[in-house]
């Protein structure tokens, strides 16, 4: 009768460990479960971010294919060591056309040439020729206008010294 006993309560435990065993293994496995979906939905989440980035850079870099930045300076080109030359660079990705520029502010200033260009292509750049009276304004403002694939009607004004 002892053997039996003994047999029923080493069965007892037995089966009391399996079902603490189960239990930890069930419980690991809907811990693990829970977090595999947390985390994927992070992931999910951040992945979404970055392709909304990667479509809102390419979006940007497609715009700014179409533009043309002019940017102006003066230039010296002689001995005298004053300026006598002023540069219109395009330093954009796209062809400036119709490119007009007007001097706003800045009296006796003559320029020796056109004020109108047809076009200034991507990383080129046309230098104009012009003379200063003396005791006149040596800072002046100009204003350039022109169309690129972007927009018909571009204009930006920036202070020169001639």
């Amino acid at each position: 009768m002892n053997q039996i006993n003994m047999y029923f309560s080493t069965t007892k435990i037995s089966i009391v460990i399996s079902i603490i065993s189960l239990i930890v293994s069930l419980t690991v496995a809907i811990f693990s479960i829970y977090k595999f979906r947390k985390f994927d939905k992070e992931l999910k989440i951040q992945q979404k971010k970055l392709n909304d980035f990667q479509i809102a850079k390419n979006e940007e870099d497609i715009e700014n294919n179409k533009k043309a930045v002019l940017v102006c300076k003066s230039i010296i080109s002689n001995e005298s060591g004053k300026f006598d030359l002023f540069e219109i660079k395009n330093i954009g990705k796209s062809d400036a056309f119709s490119v007009k520029f007007k001097i706003t502010k800045g009296e006796g200033i003559i320029i020796a040439g056109c004020n109108e260009f047809e076009k200034i292509p991507p990383y080129q750049s046309v230098t104009i020729p012009f003379q200063t009276y003396m005791g006149s304004d040596n800072n002046g403002i100009i204003k350039l206008t022109w169309k690129d694939d972007f927009k018909d009607n571009e204009s930006m004004e920036t202070s020169i010294t001639f």
